[in-house]
């Protein structure tokens, strides 16, 4: 348990890492997931920026997924309080 909380607290320190400044290896991975031409300097360039704002992005949804779901939720309840209340 306690070794657990010590490597998902770095793990969370790793990806938060990334979110700002991703690392080149993380941007090669990334580009060769979804890239099959060669990785020039010009192409490691573009997609580290693209990786960077992918992230910045994916976060931003899950975000605003989770707080139109709260608040969905949360308007369900009112009205169903409302309803019989």
């Amino acid at each position: 348990m306690v070794l657990e909380k010590t490597k998902s607290r770095k793990i969370k320190k790793l990806i938060e890492a990334q979110f700002s400044e991703p690392e080149e290896g993380f941007v090669k991975f990334i580009t060769s997931s979804v890239y099959d031409g060669i990785q020039t300097p010009k192409v490691k360039q573009q997609f580290s920026e693209l990786t960077k704002k992918a992230l910045t992005q994916f976060l931003s949804d899950s975000i605003n997924d989770r707080l139109k779901n709260a608040h969905y939720k949360r308007t369900v309840l009112t009205n169903t309080n409302t309803n019989y209340g």
